[in-house]
């Protein structure tokens, strides 16, 4: 059976890591991703294409950019709509600038040498279908064997376009700017700052609304390789500020996580959304086993999107902190249309069946409340999964926990997979996720977003977040569900959940 997910992106084949050129378009969705298209490791970079309406559902479009015939390879970067045609690309063989403004797509990409890295664009006239490379690039070379991963975005403030790249191994982010995506000026760096590891990589810049107040804050995303210390692998951290337009100063020292499982690098956010919505999508691997793991046809998968916002939480009982807020997007897309949620309102534990079925793709969201004294009172709350029906002997099985007493959430994936094994490939992840006050009440909530081979968690309403992909070996022959057991804490009064299945065509 397969275990290729159906509600995750993943490459028809070859090896994929991170998501580039996130932008919308005249009403699609076009991603592009770092691809080798001819192995099954990284290496031999281009630039794969797909569009979506729904950011779930994908067409797989030919490959946007190849490598140079000079060998310089295809890094990453991003991409932007030059609806205004500052860069003057976008005029017709008579010297006329079309009309179709949200078509004019410019992407703006590392090309990598063994010895110099530099930044790039290329255009397209066709809306987006193909690209054209700029005939006098490179647009900056600083003469750095270590400087990739721009991501660019329109500055409304100044009226120029902005650029955020990472200096990898000096720990710095340069800032340029430019009014034209030809022509660029530096005006700034950041860093040293927060987890530094062996390398910065893969920044990101955006402004995103304070929940529940009319403020607005920035945020710098940056990801490290390797340094986690989460596992030892690869993450990504953000920081909290301000940004003028030249400079980017956050608001406090911290660096924060953007997601706490062993899965996730390399976020980048959606450039020319509707609504002023922020939406980001990461690669869902870490590259401490990135090119180990076992697979089939394809390596390498991306999240779900999700939408972004910034929240004040307690710190402590005498501090509060802004933190990241993470939802899955658009997930009205995925509902099955032949199931509705079917809620579970439980008064009693006992009446809740110790082993359900529900397939291999649903979203589960459970809200436990509960005082002070009930929460010293609970233990553990487990969600154990398997490809077998006996969930509880099986020698294969993925399991999400929560002990009330301290507020630790964990996912172990340790007896997972037993045919493989690497010392770099942690069996599991931990991390606080406090009880939250909802209407008054404390409470303990939880989504949890399943997808045949990955699983996503959004504790407290996103406040906290934890990507892992897991693979059992022993799957159900001809059968793509998955069973379940779920084990509720004896003192708990009440648990509320909704079970969404979901639905989407499976990919080829």
């Amino acid at each position: 059976m397969s275990t290729r997910p159906c509600l995750h992106f993943t490459p028809q084949e070859g090896f994929m890591n991170d998501p580039n050129g996130l932008v919308q378009s005249n009403g699609l969705w076009h991603l592009f991703y770092q691809w080798n298209p001819t192995g099954m490791e990284a290496g031999n970079q281009h630039w794969g294409h797909a569009i979506s309406r729904n950011l779930y559902n994908w067409n797989h479009l030919p490959v946007a950019l190849y490598p140079n015939e000079d060998g310089g390879l295809m890094f990453s970067g991003s991409a932007v709509i030059d609806k205004d045609n500052t860069s003057g690309f976008f005029k017709d063989s008579h010297g006329r600038i079309p009309t179709n403004t949200d078509g004019r797509i410019v992407l703006i990409y590392t090309t990598h040498y063994d010895d110099r890295e530099t930044q790039n664009i290329a255009y397209s006239q066709d809306g987006g279908i193909t690209f054209i490379k700029y005939e006098n690039n490179p647009i900056i070379d600083l003469n750095e064997s270590q400087f990739r991963d721009p991501k660019v975005f329109w500055h409304e403030d100044t009226k120029h376009w902005v650029m955020v790249v990472a200096l990898a191994q000096k720990f710095r982010i340069a800032i340029f700017r430019s009014s034209n995506l030809k022509n660029w000026e530096k005006v700034s760096e950041f860093g040293p700052a927060g987890i530094l590891g062996s390398q910065y990589e893969c920044p990101d810049l955006f402004r995103l609304p304070i929940e529940n107040t009319e403020d607005h804050r920035w945020v710098l995303v940056v990801s490290v390789n390797p340094g986690s210390p989460i596992n030892g692998g690869s993450i990504t951290q953000y920081f909290i500020g301000e940004f003028d337009g030249i400079t980017f100063t956050p608001i406090d020292k911290t660096a924060r996580i953007f997601d706490h499982g062993n899965d996730f690098y390399a976020s980048q956010t959606f450039s020319n959304v509707l609504n002023n919505q922020v939406i980001s999508m990461g690669w869902a691997s870490n590259w401490s086993y990135a090119n180990k793991v076992p697979a089939e046809k394809y390596r390498g998968m991306l999240t779900c999107p999700r939408e972004l916002s910034l929240r004040s939480m307690p710190l402590n009982p005498e501090a509060q902190e802004l933190v990241l807020v993470q939802r899955p997007c658009n997930t009205e897309a995925l509902k099955h249309p032949l199931s509705e949620p079917y809620p579970l309102e439980l008064q009693n534990v006992a009446e809740f069946p110790p082993t359900f079925m529900c397939g291999s793709r649903f979203y589960l969201c459970a809200t436990i409340p509960l005082s002070a004294a009930e929460s010293e009172k609970l233990e553990f709350l487990r969600l154990r999964w398997s490809a077998t029906s006996d969930v509880l002997n099986s020698k294969q099985y993925v399991e999400l926990g929560y002990r009330f007493s301290d507020g630790a959430v964990y996912i172990d994936r340790g007896s997972c997979e037993t045919s493989w094994k690497d010392p770099m490939y942690s069996e599991r992840s931990v991390s606080n996720l406090p009880p939250i006050v909802i209407d008054d009440k404390l409470m303990v909530d939880l989504g949890i977003l399943m997808d045949h081979s990955i699983v996503e968690v959004y504790g407290n309403h996103g406040g906290k977040v934890f990507t892992n992909t897991y693979r059992f070996s022993e799957e159900v022959e001809g059968s793509p569900l998955k069973y379940y057991y779920l084990e509720l804490p004896q003192a708990a009064k009440m648990v509320k959940a909704n079970v969404l299945p979901l639905f989407t065509k499976i990919p080829k």
